[in-house]
């Protein structure tokens, strides 16, 4: 007698978007309700999704030009729900690219602000590199093998644990991911396309370079004096160093030359 195994069933992962009517809204979304391992849930309104993340997802997609509650709204109450910290939400540029809203978006949250005014394959492999990511976790794959003592600044990511001065600092994510990178090539210069592809999975578009901006400031703010291990070099990228100068050092030095120059004049 033979017997019949039964099939596999794969898990399909939710994306909730929320997204007005509209010609590109709607390709995007018959697109993703194609991919066999998405399940897709479309609401039209910021109070809508609200109540859609009552129930697990993986992804969320926010039109940034979305009626009743605005993206950065929407954004800003997800990341105030200690459960949603770390959902990754990608807010969608269906007009043209605009500066300003990119901003506002990453400064409210976002994971990331991505341009769908053309060339939806590119929109979907992006949404696609979000999920894969979340799904494996490869982000922290290699956590283990890196970590940092300093003066100011304490970094364990195999516990996924970071303090300064002694006291505990709690970082999402992405910014986790950030120090971490930084940390594994210390001392050496990391491009922002470089800091992009690792972090985020994906080639850095024009606009998209305001993403790592805006990550790296809200991790610089986060760590107070132990910020001066990431420099900033113009036209070049960024570095972590072991041993920066720190800031109170720099003010004291430019008093004394102040002091200096003021007692020469007199």
């Amino acid at each position: 007698m033979n017997s019949v195994e039964p099939a596999l069933t794969v898990r399909r992962q939710r994306v909730v978007l929320a997204a007005r009517e509209g010609y590109r809204q709607a390709q995007l979304g018959t697109a993703a309700c194609q991919q066999t391992d998405w399940q897709l849930e479309r609401v039209t309104s910021g109070d809508a999704v609200v109540r859609s993340l009552r129930e697990p997802c993986e992804l969320l997609l926010i039109d940034a030009t979305l009626p009743t509650l605005s993206a950065f709204e929407v954004v800003g109450i997800v990341r105030a729900r200690p459960d949603l910290r770390d959902l990754p939400v990608l807010v969608l540029e269906f007009d043209r690219p605009n500066g300003d809203r990119a901003t506002r978006a990453l400064a409210a949250g976002a994971t990331d602000y991505v341009d769908s005014t053309s060339h939806l394959p590119a929109v979907l492999s992006r949404i696609r590199s979000v999920l894969l990511n979340r799904k494996s976790d490869t982000g922290l794959a290699d956590a283990a093998a890196v970590s940092f003592k300093g003066e100011h600044l304490l970094a364990n990511f195999d516990e996924m644990f970071v303090s300064g001065d002694g006291k505990p600092i709690v970082l999402p994510r992405l910014e986790l991911q950030v120090l971490r990178y930084l940390v594994k090539r210390r001392n050496q210069v990391v491009t922002r396309e470089e800091l992009y592809r690792a972090v985020w999975h994906d080639r850095m578009a024009s606009l998209e370079s305001r993403t790592v901006n805006v990550h790296l400031c809200r991790l610089r703010r986060k760590l107070g004096v132990a910020a001066d291990h990431i420099q900033t070099l113009v036209f070049f990228g960024y570095r972590f160093v072991d041993s920066p100068v720190w800031r109170s050092v720099r003010r004291a030095s430019v008093r004394c030359r102040k002091d200096s120059t003021d007692t020469t004049n007199t």
